[in-house]
């Protein structure tokens, strides 16, 4: 097995947005609301499809400037 170190972060990137657009589908199949990263905001989607913001203009922590 390859050490994270030896995977190009391209490919890391890549699955770990796989992984967040699948969490976030079966949790609203399941019928749970979800809070979301979008264009700089923090938004909150409900069950029922509504888009709610929660944060404007949120820095996203995880992200270099």
């Amino acid at each position: 097995m390859k050490k994270t170190e030896d995977i190009p972060a391209e490919v890391l990137q890549a699955a770990a947005r796989q992984a967040s657009l699948r969490a976030v589908s079966e949790s609203r199949a399941l019928g749970l609301t979800v809070t979301v990263y979008e264009n700089g905001k923090l938004v909150r989607i409900h069950a029922n499809g509504q888009r709610e913001v929660v944060i404007d203009q949120y820095q996203n922590p995880g992200r270099k400037a």
